[in-house]
């Protein structure tokens, strides 16, 4: 009888393995090609599964109290499955596996019925049989790292997701417990599994001949094929399992390190290296990364997989043509590589080329329909070339199959630009049955409401923003971000004091906070910004010091320092700042803008210039960079430069009087007073009640030989001006000369008449 143990332990692997394979073949299907390259689409258990996790706990559990473990060992790339469809599909391959095994062992008891075989041989299917329906009830559990969860996990909430994630490494030591103390749960179980046996026609005579055969024998087979199962373990096999494990944990220095071992044992192991490079771009080391992703490349020059990571690492050094190649090779070897049309997209989008981002993201959807990241930056790039209605069209496609993505904010915030504005309070009323406590969803509903003159309506949606910040106060007493944006928006309804006090109250967390975890790098940087709020820039800029101390790239630090020092008057030490910013994000167009507007200020006009140029080169549609580089040439005496500048930020913004205004300036200084009489006009017609295009066209006109004119322009100049600011400037403006001495003039200079 000394058979049936070992049929039972042979049987118990095959249905371990088969479970793995499982969800192994799924995993392909869906997108994870890298399970063939692992070896995982093959029975073989020492290639594919873990012989402790899957093999041997299991069969030790099964040798000493009878508990049927479920096993678990297979790595899949979550982020190359194509949509949560298939995320779940893949965790339910494994119980459907072990389904499976139940039918076909059930069925062979049945119709081996009929056969001569020996009495050993029924016994062991009907413990088989039982043992497998017990593992598919435990399998389908919603505990963090059994499928049951995995299941469920991709319809979660994102938060929920990360929440219940740091819980999956203790899911296995849960179980067990749950199984080995509480017994009447464990009983429940062997109810349900008991009757299934019987709606099988399974005999339970037969299944307790096979449960006591395995008892008596198995003991010394068990601890024999335990050995034998350690002994011919494949080593890199295990080094390779081991670093993949700890990547699923973000445990990516550890990872690194145990790929480092398998690529010792062996040099070629081509996907060793490319987890090496994924790890390592995990970690922010991309030249590391690269590097990698070469040596897995120079192995195995085909892999998709590791052509389009190469990309990703590329894309973040601002290597966007090099990017594009990469993600091309990939799409070359794997036409259907959905997720390598979309960063493709990404990329092109980084580079300006919209249409053709658009068409990459068309494929993407093509391959994949339900993917919603692809829909919400279609609808961005849509809505960069204003084309609003298509944008907002992609923002619905995103939104219907994500509903709490970004999506839904971008959407209403375009329909609120075309004034569409019975739309946008339906969606915000959308997100608000999804999620009641946001905030700053009733705050904008508020303010849309307001504009639309339904005033009672407003002040509710208003009431309701600030009481969901209270809420949130009396969840988390200690939390400061709850103060914070609570301040923020009672500034936003103009509630300054209220505002302050909330500010106030946030620091004192903050404080509290920065007392047990004095190296709280995001908690001191949030202490900045509320002393910023409050107007106390010499503590903010110490807050904001110790950031960096603590954290040497956290460039919003950096740059914030920077504004800070620069109303300091400290230009020096605000260049340095801003220059430490731009290490980390050396692309980042407002960093180059306001690093050229503090040059300004400290006169440094040539620096300055420069400084734009790298802004316009990285963004050269927005107006505002033209507009200011205009003024650094300016203010360096190269008017007709400014003039060109000025003319580039008016063909990018028509209404733009101060772009007017200032060009009329650059063509006064170079004589030519008809041209900048002509801009003046139009800064005029663009806004009539602006002063200062009245006083520069009467200065125009007093150089030009048109006293009268000027006389005229000057009096409705000082009209306008209710601050009186511009009657001390003329004064002595050298440029009102001719009309100084008119006693019309002098009564409106002397006496302050209008």
């Amino acid at each position: 009888m000394w058979l049936v143990a070992v049929l039972i332990c042979l049987g118990w692997i095959v249905s371990l393995c088969l479970h793995e394979f499982g969800h192994a073949v799924v995993a392909y299907w869906g997108g994870d090609t890298s399970v063939k390259d692992k070896g995982y689409l093959t029975l073989n258990p020492l290639k594919y599964t873990d012989p402790g996790l899957s093999l041997m706990l299991p069969l030790f559990f099964l040798l000493i109290g009878g508990i049927a473990l479920p096993g678990g060992a297979v790595y899949i790339n979550q982020n190359r499955l194509r949509d949560r469809k298939w995320k779940s599909a893949v965790s339910a391959a494994g119980p459907f596996a072990n389904i499976i095994v139940v039918l076909l062992l059930s069925l062979l008891f049945h119709v081996g019925q009929n056969w001569n075989i020996s009495s050993w041989f029924f016994p062991s299917l009907a413990f088989l049989v039982v043992l497998n329906i017990y593992v598919v009830l435990i399998n389908l559990l919603p505990i963090p790292s059994l499928d049951g969860y995995g299941i469920i996990e991709p319809w979660l909430p994102k938060h929920l997701q990360q929440q219940l994630h740091q819980f999956s490494r203790y899911g296995i030591w849960f179980l067990i417990g749950l199984l080995w103390f509480v017994r009447p749960f464990n009983y429940f179980l062997w109810d349900v599994t008991q009757t299934v046996k019987s709606f099988l026609g399974i005999p339970t005579s037969l299944v307790l001949i096979g449960e006591r055969t395995f008892s008596r024998y198995s003991l010394f087979i068990v601890l024999a094929l335990i050995l034998l199962l350690w002994i011919f373990r494949d080593r890199k096999s295990d080094g390779y399992r081991q670093g993949s494990q700890l990547i699923a944990a973000s445990k990516y220095e550890p990872a690194i390190a145990a790929f480092d071992r398998v690529i010792q044992l062996e040099p070629n192991h081509a996907e060793a290296w490319y987890l090496r490079g994924y790890a390592c771009l995990q970690l922010g080391k991309y030249q590391d990364a690269i590097s990698s992703y070469n040596q897995a490349l120079e192995i195995k020059p085909e892999y998709a997989e590791a052509w389009h990571d190469k990309g990703s690492v590329l894309r973040s050094l601002h290597s966007h043509e090099e990017a594009i190649a990469c993600y091309e090779k990939a799409i070359e070897l794997q036409p259907d590589f959905s997720l390598a049309w979309y960063n493709r997209g990404l990329t092109l989008q980084d580079l300006q080329r919209y249409e053709q981002a658009i068409a990459s993201y068309d494929k993407a959807i093509e391959l994949q329909p339900k993917y919603p990241e692809a829909w919400m930056h279609r609808g961005d790039t849509l809505a960069l070339l204003q084309r609003d209605d298509e944008a907002i069209e992609a923002y619905q496609q995103a939104m219907a199959m994500q509903p709490n993505s970004l999506a839904w904010l971008k959407q209403v915030k375009k329909l609120e630009k075309l004034q569409r504005y019975a739309e946008a309070i339906a969606v915000y009323d959308k997100r608000l049955q999804l999620k009641p406590e946001d905030a700053n969803a009733w705050y904008c509903r508020g303010v849309i409401l307001a504009k639309l003159q339904r005033e009672q309506e407003a002040s509710a949606s208003f009431e309701q923003a600030i009481a969901c910040y209270d809420r949130s106060i009396k969840r988390e007493p200690n939390n400061p971000q709850n103060y914070h944006q609570r301040g923020a928006l009672l500034e936003k309804l103009n509630q300054q004091i209220a505002a302050l006090a909330a500010y106030e109250s946030a620091i004192i967390c903050c404080d509290r906070t920065l007392k047990r975890q004095p190296k709280d790098a995001q908690i001191w940087y949030q202490k900045g910004c509320l002393l910023e709020k409050l107007k106390r820039d010499e503590t903010a800029l110490a807050a904001y010091e110790q950031v960096t101390a603590i954290e040497p790239n956290f460039y919003q630090a950096w740059y914030n320092q920077g504004i800070i020092l620069t109303k300091l008057q400290q230009y020096d030490k605000a260049i340095l700042a801003y220059d430490k910013a731009l290490e980390t994000i050396p692309e980042n167009a407002s960093v180059w803008f306001i690093r050229g507007t503090t040059l300004v200020q400290w006169q440094r006009y040539e620096a300055a210039t420069e400084s734009y140029d790298r802004a316009i080169a990285l963004d050269p549609e927005f107006y505002r960079f033209w507009l200011y580089r205009g003024n650094a040439v300016y203010y360096w005496e190269k008017y007709e430069a400014a003039i060109a500048d000025y003319d580039q930020a008016i063909a990018l913004k028509p209404d733009c009087t101060r772009a007017w205004l200032d060009r009329g300036l650059a063509l006064m200084k170079l004589a030519r007073y008809e041209e900048a009489i002509a801009s003046c006009e139009k800064a005029i017609k663009i806004e009539p009640n602006c002063p200062d295009a009245w006083y520069n066209q009467a200065c125009c006109y007093a150089l030009s030989g048109n006293p009268s004119r000027g006389i005229q322009s000057f009096q409705q100049a000082l009209t306008l001006d209710t601050e009186a600011r511009l009657r001390e400037v003329a004064k002595t403006d050298p440029d009102l000369a001719a009309i100084h001495q008119h006693p019309l003039i002098q009564n409106l200079l002397n006496c302050g008449g209008k």
